[in-house]
């Protein structure tokens, strides 16, 4: 009885031990998906989109494509608490950008633009403080479809405190980002 005792705690602990391995494993995982390949880019940032349970914070320079849009809308609809900053010149001049970043402020989300003279050209995502997308994939049809482009997707909680930090600079930064509304685009516009 108690060689079958040892084997048996023996067991248990070693599959314990290895089901801790592959979770520490896998949070610090790095992966990326490229457009035009048997992947896809979007469905990636979707799943991120869709697991997230607390925050998501956005800044992306295009957004024109209407799926993310409307997963973006729907984590906030689930209580997601979500923060967008994109490009003003993208904004003010691409109907289909003014029309999702609208459809999301009307969603309740917050939405920020530079007023700087460059761009606002991160394309980053950050869920929950713990899994971060980046890399030349803009949220667009074309991204998906026609351009080369790379999604990079980081599962570490240590980076994405740090991505957080410089995201929060950024959103209380009022020489640098101003609250976007729609009132405001037909001003400039």
């Amino acid at each position: 009885m108690d060689w079958v005792t040892t084997v048996g705690t023996t067991m248990v602990f070693g599959t314990a031990a290895y089901a801790g391995y592959l979770h520490m494993k896998n949070a610090n995982a790095i992966t990326s998906i490229f457009s035009k390949s048997d992947q896809s880019p979007k469905n990636q940032l979707i799943q991120v989109i869709n697991e997230a349970k607390k925050s998501l914070d956005v800044a992306v320079f295009l957004f024109t494509e209407n799926d993310l849009a409307a997963s973006i809308s729907d984590a906030a609809e689930r209580g997601v608490r979500i923060r967008l900053v994109t490009d003003q010149n993208q904004v003010n001049y691409l109907p289909k950008q003014k029309a999702n970043i609208e459809s999301l402020y009307n969603s309740g989300i917050p939405v920020k633009v530079n007023r700087h003279s460059g761009s606002m050209h991160l394309k980053i995502l950050i869920a929950d403080t713990k899994v971060m997308t980046t890399g030349s994939y803009n949220f667009t049809t074309s991204a998906e479809t026609k351009n080369d482009e790379v999604l990079v997707t980081i599962r570490s909680r240590k980076m994405a405190k740090e991505w957080t930090s410089q995201f929060e600079e950024m959103w209380h930064d009022e020489t640098q980002f101003q609250a976007w509304t729609p009132s405001a685009y037909s001003k400039q516009a």
